[in-house]
């Protein structure tokens, strides 16, 4: 920050007001508790885009009016040493620095750094570097001279000249024309020419040269500090300058006043208009900006291209001193810290100024002092009389002396903060205590204890309609006429806070400044502008027009004042986003802050244009017709990113990756003449649904962003307007995997195999229910065929016997027969409820294979005449229900087809048990037949036992011919 700033003025005059302005300039001061890095400031140079370089004892460091940037902070390559001792840029722009602590010169270009170190240079003390107009580069210092053209140096020696080795100064005339300081004295070189000449043997070590408007060529001297080379015009010294005292630098301003620092004595000038025909040299004060005890005497003076003069102090400090239009030497007779209790304006224009001991009238002709203490208010009444308020009374000021009315002592004239008279001559008075009174015809009116009347008052004005308007200290307003008090608020429209100033334009509009805005009384309404439509916070009591009509406002945001057109007033406050526009005057201007809160009015309109404003301990004077800068706001830079901590390069765009929690952009805005009034707004497309007034912060932070694309716009403003240069940085923050597109595209295509594999599951198991049902259909068939119908058939075989028993009449076989026929119908009628319950459950009675088979054997050829054989042979061994189920099955259906088509005798059945396998074997000698031609149609037995043995995963063959038998097998793994 700006820690001290003040107006100086150099041989101004008070009374009266120069075509070009006022002579004055405001001081802006750094030091290392305001950013300024360690180090005494040795070489200052400007680039092309406008930086200020500073070489110091600890660096290079580049200077954007705000914000101190060290060279190893910018990224760029390490130099090779560390002392800048010169500095200059050229015209191709490039950076020519100079150290103390290593030989040799660097030149920065374009991020890209050569750096010379032959013997060429002048040794390790180069003190001077400067470009010539033929775009040359020379090098001064304790080792001589050297120069660079055509890519490569040459030193300049005594085979160019140059006697001494040392050279102490450089400088190029308009003619083109070079000098050179050396410790035997002054020599030239001509244009053209490459040889110097000795021009004069004193003063010896020059370190410094510079020409007045004329064509004069001053030099420094180490014992009168400064004078012409020619000697024909030696300037004078203020009194305060000590001689002998010597000087380090001479710097022509623009004007032709010529600047000199001295490293023992300070800073002074030599003001242009003195130059020609009575050059005195006066001293600048600047040591209490610094405050303590100063940073010593100043040594480098530069000039940058916004014509602001820069200085640094062989201590440590830097210091601005810009050109000004506030004139703030105004000497006053009687002031003490209270500063200006009040001022007034009369008639004639002119100022009457009223300080703790004295009043003071500024007028066209001079000024003229009064003796008149502690006064408290001033009032020039439209009849031309002036009225003060002091502590020993409240009345008229006659020749010099205030004639006091008989007021009652009721009124405690400590207290009055305001004074008014209206058209009828009736004197308001304004108690910030007390309220207000009303003094006519010797009566003193208090209107009876009113409540508005009894209210704290801070302003009271009269119009010329006899309107008389009242500012209250706890806010709100109120008119009084005809008898009637009528109040307004901000119910009514009227800015909030207390009143701070009451104004009536030429235009016979009424305004009212308060704490925290602007309101303007016009066809009965007020029109409000505050904070939300850009008005700076904080508004003090000063506000007055201006010969063009513009409205001067004091503000305290910044210690300043600011200029705004009406015009601009009404758009702003026309619109609900309105902003206004406005010029800010602060103490870079020559300001001196705070403007002063107790004095009603604290500012008027001379005589001589100017605003007269009570300003910190004194008073100061603004000329409106000076302050007009027209120059382009600056745009602004964003110079920084930080991304989770860490600092990165600025690309735009640039893809931030997942689960980035923190984005912080610096940026800023290169104006060394400004930087103090410059505003900043910004706002993040993609999250901020507006801007944001960040004022004169410089620096923007996000936490927790969503994934998706953004882009950062800052703006700058100096005067309530935004133009269309932005700084916009684009970006965008990649989603965690689980937040892609891919993943929800993934998400989508699981979920769609998940229902299909769902379907395909369910479809799965109706299949299998379907096939169960279906499989269930076959293995009753299968079993009403291998057992109800087998027994049925064999019923039949059965009967057949019995009517051929009954043909021969045999009544003891028939009775046999009949005996067998119900036995086997009894089995029937198990096999039945067998097979129902194997379709109500699952579980049956485990049965013993060879058993059954021998049952089956001996059941099937009951009335038969065939021998059925039933042979185990290997280790016999249970097998699961399921095999030996189905082996049974296929068994009984084999020896049901031997009984009953193969008409042979005998049939064998085998069971072989081997370690891995058992094997079911049924053979007979029968006729045999084809097993292509069976299998279908009505007779199911081959199908049955085929699917049988699928069911238990066993080897299923017949082997059959006609004429050769039939055996069936079957075998399957235990």
């Amino acid at each position: 920050m700006v820690i001290l700033l003040a107006g100086l003025t150099v041989g101004a005059q008070v009374t009266s007001e120069r075509d070009h302005g006022c002579d004055c300039y405001g001081l802006t001061a750094w030091t290392i508790e305001s950013g300024l890095p360690a180090g005494t400031v040795l070489a200052i140079a400007q680039d092309r885009t406008g930086y200020l370089w500073l070489g110091t004892s600890e660096g290079l460091v580049r200077f954007d009016g705000n914000h101190f940037t060290e060279w190893k902070d910018t990224g760029a390559p390490a130099l090779p040493g560390t002392s800048v001792s010169a500095l200059v840029t050229s015209r191709d722009d490039s950076l020519w620095i100079a150290f103390s602590d290593v030989r040799g010169v660097t030149r920065v270009r374009e991020g890209q750094l050569v750096t010379y170190s032959g013997n060429e240079l002048p040794g390790r003390s180069i003190t001077i570097l400067f470009e010539d107009s033929r775009g040359a580069i020379w090098a001064g210092g304790a080792g001589g001279a050297s120069v660079f053209e055509d890519g490569r140096w040459r030193t300049i020696g005594r085979d160019a000249g140059l006697l001494d080795a040392e050279v102490s100064g450089l400088y190029e005339d308009r003619k083109g024309g070079i000098w050179a300081g050396t410790a035997s004295g002054v020599f030239y070189r001509r244009a053209g020419r490459e040889t110097f000449e000795q021009r004069t043997s004193e003063p010896k070590f020059v370190s410094s040269f510079a020409e007045d408007p004329a064509g004069h060529l001053w030099v420094t001297d180490i014992q009168r500090m400064v004078k012409r080379l020619d000697d024909k015009l030696a300037p004078s010294f203020a009194p305060d300058i000590r001689l002998p005292s010597g000087a380090w630098r001479l710097f022509p301003d623009h004007r032709g006043n010529l600047w000199v620092s001295a490293l023992g004595g300070g800073l002074f000038r030599i003001a242009e208009d003195g130059i020609a025909s009575a050059p005195r040299v006066e001293r600048v004060k600047y040591e209490h900006k610094f405050g303590g005890e100063g940073p010593g005497g100043a040594r480098v003076i530069f000039q940058d291209r916004d014509r602001n003069i820069w200085v640094s102090m062989r201590s440590g400090g830097l210091l601005r001193i810009r050109e000004s239009s506030i004139d703030s030497a105004i000497p006053l007779q009687g002031l003490t810290f209270d500063g200006v209790r009040a001022l007034a304006r009369d008639h004639d224009g002119s100022v009457w100024i009223a300080t703790f001991f004295n009043l003071i009238r500024v007028h066209r002709g001079g000024r003229d002092s009064y003796d008149l203490p502690q006064t408290m208010a001033l009032h020039a009444g439209m009849d031309g009389d002036l009225w003060a308020a002091t502590g020993s009374g409240v009345g008229r000021l006659r020749k010099g002396r205030l004639i006091p009315e008989p007021l009652p002592r009721t009124v405690r004239l400590e207290r009055v903060s305001s004074l008014a008279v209206g058209p009828d001559g009736a004197l308001w008075i304004c108690s910030i205590e007390q309220g207000v009174f009303r003094w006519a015809s010797g009566t003193l009116d208090h209107f009876d204890g009113h409540p508005l009347a009894t209210q704290p008052c801070g302003i009271v004005h009269a119009e010329d309609t006899g309107r008389i308007w009242i500012g209250f200290t706890r806010g709100g307003v109120a008119t009084y006429t005809n008898g009637q008090f009528r109040p307004f608020t901000t119910a009514d429209g009227l800015a909030p806070g207390p009143i701070a100033a009451i104004h009536q334009d030429s235009r016979r509009r009424m305004w009212i400044a308060t704490a925290n805005g602007v309101s303007r009384f016009d066809n009965g309404r007020f029109i409000t502008v505050t904070g939300e439509q850009g008005l700076p916070r904080r508004i003090v009591p000063s506000l007055v027009e201006d010969a063009q009509g513009h409205l001067w406002l004091g503000v305290q945001s910044g210690a300043g004042i600011i200029r705004f057109d009406p015009q601009d007033f009404d758009r702003a406050a026309a619109s609900p986003d309105g902003q206004i526009q406005y010029a800010l005057y602060d103490d870079t201007d020559g300001l001196i802050g705070p403007l002063f809160r107790s004095s009603r009015p604290s500012a008027v309109r001379g005589w001589d244009g100017r605003i007269w404003l009570a300003s910190g301990n004194g008073i100061v004077a603004l000329n409106p017709t000076h302050v007009a800068d027209e120059r382009q706001v600056p745009p602004p830079v964003i110079e920084r990113l930080v991304i989770d901590g860490s600092e990165v390069p600025f690309t735009s765009p640039m893809v931030l990756p997942p689960a980035t929690t923190t984005i912080r952009a610096d940026y800023s805005a290169l104006d060394l003449s400004r930087a103090s009034k410059l505003r900043f707004r910004h706002m993040l497309e993609g999250f901020d649904q507006g801007w944001f007034e960040a004022g004169q912060a410089r620096q923007v932070q996000y936490t927790n962003l969503r994934p998706g694309n953004y882009r950062l716009r800052v703006a700058t403003s100096d005067d309530g307007s935004w133009g269309a240069n932005e700084a916009t940085w684009a970006f965008s923050i990649d989603p965690p995997f689980h937040q892609t597109r891919w993943f929800a595209a993934l998400c989508v295509l699981g979920l769609l195999l998940l229902i299909s594999a769902v379907w395909l599951a369910r479809v799965r198991m109706i299949r299998k229910e379907f096939a169960l049902v279906v499989a269930e259909r076959a293995r009753v068939s299968r079993d009403l065929h291998d057992t109800l119908i087998q027994s049925l058939a064999a019923v039949g075989l059965e009967l057949e016997v019995l009517a051929s028993h009954s043909d021969a009449g045999s009544t003891q076989s028939l009775s046999s027969s009949l005996r067998a026929l119900r036995r086997q119908v009894g089995r029937c009628v198990v096999e039945a409820r067998r097979s129902t319950c194997e379709l109500r459950s699952p579980r049956l009675e485990v049965r013993d294979l060879v058993t059954d088979l021998r049952q089956v054997a001996d059941d099937v050829r009951l009335g038969s005449s065939m021998e059925v054989d039933v042979t185990v042979s290997g280790k016999r061994r249970r097998c699961s229900r399921e095999v030996e189920e189905q082996l049974l099955r296929i068994g009984q259906e084999a020896i049901s087809n031997a009984v009953r088509h193969s008409s042979s005798t005998h049939a064998r059945v085998e069971l072989i048990y081997t370690r891995d396998t058992v094997t079911l074997r049924v053979s007979d000698a029968g006729q045999g037949f084809d097993p292509a031609t069976h299998g279908s149609g009505e007779h199911w037995g081959i199908r049955n036992m085929q699917e049988r043995a699928t069911r238990i995963s066993a080897r299923f063959h017949i082997a059959s011919r006609e004429g050769h038998g039939t055996q069936v097998e079957a075998t399957v793994s235990i």
